[in-house]
């Protein structure tokens, strides 16, 4: 039996859902640590003015307990 363990992402990339298809076992990781500039929050698509770079904007918590 295959499995993988991924990360989280927001429109992640072909190689992604390639390992979704080739692995009987998927596991996405739900306690790792945000670190900026991943696949977690950005994206990029093909638009008809060329790429277009994507990003879910992150907004800090103001209430800190």
């Amino acid at each position: 039996m295959k499995s993988v363990l991924l990360p989280t992402a927001y429109l992640p990339p072909i190689n992604y859902f390639s390992l979704l298809l080739k692995n009987e076992t998927v596991f996405i990781e739900e306690h790792e640590h945000f670190v900026k500039q991943t696949y977690r929050n950005r994206s990029e698509i093909l638009s008809s003015n060329g790429l277009l770079s994507l990003s879910i904007p992150l907004q800090k918590n103001a209430d800190k307990e």
